[in-house]
């Protein structure tokens, strides 16, 4: 089904929030209305962090949505429209606080969350495939792993 880059991005981000807001309290020890933090880098307040380093280390993650290329995908119609696969990748980097030392096993069961939230999916318009997570390792307080997953929908021009 063709739909438009707006809608295509709005079912990217719904598709991880519904699973990480459901998955993540049980694994940050939070109630079910308080899931790790998500950063959207296309808020008007968008900082790249939730907060400064004299915060209460809770776990949160940032996601990114990087299209790579398109191409066409049908030939014209009667009126003249064809369709033109859009690929990208979205990407979920994880940070969990390392002073725990509990830091990269809290980080890869958050991963293990997030790459269920593109394995094997489809949304109405978009469609997921080849979920995967990668060790970034420590940076200062923070252990991350990033979680991307290719994803493909298609354009009516």
């Amino acid at each position: 089904m063709a739909t438009t880059l707006e809608v295509a991005q709005d079912e990217i981000y719904a598709q991880f929030r519904s699973v990480w807001v459901a998955d993540t309290p049980a694994l940050i020890g939070g109630s079910p209305l308080e899931p790790a933090s998500i950063q959207y880098e296309d808020t008007t307040n968008w900082t790249g962090r939730p907060r400064g380093d004299d915060d209460d280390g809770r776990p949160w993650c940032r996601i990114n949505i990087r299209h790579a290329t398109g191409e066409q995908r049908t030939l014209a119609d009667a009126v003249g429209g064809s369709l033109h696969a859009q690929l990208g990748t979205v990407i979920v980097q994880i940070f969990a606080d390392y002073k725990s030392n509990k830091g990269s096993t809290l980080a890869t069961q958050l991963a293990m969350v997030a790459k269920k939230a593109f394995t094997g999916k489809r949304t109405p318009n978009v469609w997921f495939r080849r979920a995967r997570y990668q060790e970034v390792g420590r940076e200062g307080r923070w252990y991350q792993i990033n979680v991307s997953a290719d994803f493909e929908w298609d354009e009516r021009r």
